[in-house]
């Protein structure tokens, strides 16, 4: 990601939007993220860098793409020929609790925030009074 935040035509939207929600030492994140913030980057990446180390709220760029592969599973999965009497997936996994771990994903949300560990019940707080509102984890 180095390489990327330091040439200004290299595209850092969907890398930054995954590196805020993967997994991993948010101050170790926010080192990272203090360090592009110096470098070189597109007016956007520095916007998405600037507003993951203010605590804001940034647009999600793969929400589309992921709504759009999700509703091609579920038209393939209503093909099947007892896709009206089930309730269950091929694999015998509950379609409903799939469908709330899904929608639990911090991707599926319309934007996305990096997750401080002291603010953790004030995101959850956050989440819960808000339609989509996201952390990472």
């Amino acid at each position: 990601m180095d390489f990327g935040m330091k040439s200004v035509y290299f595209y850092m939207d969907v890398p930054l939007a995954l590196f805020a929600v993967s997994q991993g030492d948010t101050d170790e994140k926010l080192v990272n993220l203090r360090r592009w913030q110096g470098s070189f980057m597109n007016a956007a990446e520095k916007e998405v860098v600037d507003g993951f180390v203010g605590e804001q709220l940034v647009g999600n760029p793969l929400l589309p793409w992921l709504m759009e592969m999700t509703t091609y599973v579920g038209l393939r999965l209503g093909c099947f020929p007892d896709a009206a009497r089930e309730v269950r997936l091929p694999l015998g996994v509950d379609f409903s609790a799939t469908w709330e771990k899904i929608q639990e994903h911090p991707l599926f949300s319309s934007h996305i925030r990096l997750k401080r560990l002291t603010g953790d019940m004030a995101s959850n707080d956050d989440r819960s009074n808000s339609s989509r509102g996201s952390t990472s984890r």
